[in-house]
């Protein structure tokens, strides 16, 4: 339990900080890409105002500036070369005074690389914006920003490298100091475990007392409603200490026997027949369906008693006149077990919870019904041992039905 905290633990704090560096990360790279695509696109409307001529800063009119990326040494650092069409589309100018392009079938090649429909965009090393005038003319201005791009990939790649290192010192930082942060966790868990054995061993003697005492008392004044009252109540202590010891057991994860094969077929029709008659009792009807020669390894008291635990808490929380459904089939290579009844309304929030220790949907229902909270934690942790899995769903909100799955291959002793 306490690696499995420790794991989650780690693995929660690695994760938070890899979302929150990734998010940083795509952040500052998309600030970056949008700052550099402003500036270019700045530029090339500065080229194409002033008739694909860059003009030094000396040159501006009064109080026209072009902010802090203009400088001086702007347009001699600066490659560009545009292309304008007529209104019907014939070549009217071509500007290749500033850039090192020569040959017009490269330049062609740029031109044809536009998409219809859009303004601006990137052509291998060079960044273009179309502008139309009022007489339906276009002009296609290309900018060379192979310093850029290359600045935006080196920028890219130092903080990918940067927010790794991150990550990695992190986890190298993590990992020791899970061990102090779930240590006190860890000493909590064991003064549980410690309580719950105690309490469970300080239960049997006075319990034993009480049942003894109301026995004799029996058999002294006759069966009264009183003594009924003190052996019901004395029996659901006896099942809750046995309970106690049985989580304090799983969780000490004490040496369980030996798995070995038996007949998961013949330990459900055995288990499931006292359900049955109780069904019939409770005025709720039973159904199961038990395939033959089905057969597990394992340790095959748990298996009933996980059987005896799903069967006994559907009788108790079915509804009135509902049916119980028990099923026990072999799906391809699994041995699965499910247990579906009919029950109160339940979110999805509540099912998540079921397995959890002394949850209950309706502790006052549950109180009638004897339920203490414990039995489906049991259930879990006898499954899990025998190498299987158990989860609960629920279709339409009003019923529940539980799965439980044991592999066919052979299972390692615990």
């Amino acid at each position: 339990m306490l690696k499995k905290l420790r794991k989650r633990f780690v693995l929660l704090a690695f994760l938070s900080l890899a979302v929150a560096l990734t998010a940083a990360l795509a952040i500052g790279n998309a600030l970056n890409y949008v700052s550099t695509r402003k500036e270019l696109d700045s530029l090339i409307g500065v080229i194409y105002e002033n008739g694909s001529v860059l003009p030094k800063p000396a040159d501006l009119p009064d109080g026209v500036t072009l902010g802090a990326w203009y400088s001086k040494e702007t347009p001699f650092r600066t490659r560009f070369f545009s292309v304008s069409y007529a209104a019907d589309g014939t070549l009217s100018e071509v500007n290749l005074d500033n850039v090192a392009v020569d040959d017009f079938n490269e330049v062609q090649g740029y031109v044809d690389s536009v998409k219809p429909g859009r303004t601006s965009g990137f052509s291998g090393d060079y960044r273009y914006c179309v502008f139309t005038d009022g007489d339906g003319g276009r002009t296609l201005v290309f900018l060379y920003c192979r310093g850029e791009l290359d600045s935006l990939r080196m920028f890219l790649l130092v903080s990918l490298a940067a927010a790794l290192f991150v990550l990695g010192l992190s986890l190298v930082l993590i990992l020791p100091l899970s061990k102090r942060i779930v240590k006190s966790s860890a000493e909590g868990v064991e003064k549980q475990k410690r309580f719950i054995t105690d309490a469970g061993h300080e239960l049997k003697t006075p319990l034993t007392i009480i049942t003894t005492s109301a026995d004799v008392l029996a058999s002294e004044q006759g069966e009264n409603e009183w003594v009924q009252n003190i052996r019901r109540q004395s029996e659901r202590l006896a099942r809750l200490a046995e309970d106690l010891l049985t989580l304090a057991k799983l969780d000490e994860k004490a040496p369980r026997p030996a798995p070995i094969r038996f007949s998961l077929s013949e330990a459900a029709w055995d288990t499931a027949a006292p359900f049955a008659h109780l069904a019939k009792t409770a005025g709720k009807s039973f159904c199961q369906e038990i395939g033959e020669n089905i057969d597990i390894l394992g340790d095959e008291a748990s298996v009933q008693q996980v059987m005896s635990i799903l069967l006994d808490n559907a009788v108790k929380y079915a509804l009135p006149g509902g049916e119980i459904s028990f099923t026990v089939s072999r799906q391809k290579k699994n041995a699965v077990i499910q247990v579906c009844n009919p029950c109160e309304p339940v979110t999805r929030e509540q099912l998540s919870r079921f397995f959890d220790r002394f949850y209950r949907v309706d502790p006052s229902r549950s109180r009638e019904t004897g339920g203490n909270g414990i039995g489906l934690a049991i259930a879990k942790s006898m499954t899990e041992a025998q190498g299987g899995r158990i989860c609960v769903h629920s279709d339409d909100g009003r019923s529940v039905r539980f799965t439980v799955t044991f592999p066919a291959r052979p299972l390692k002793e615990a």
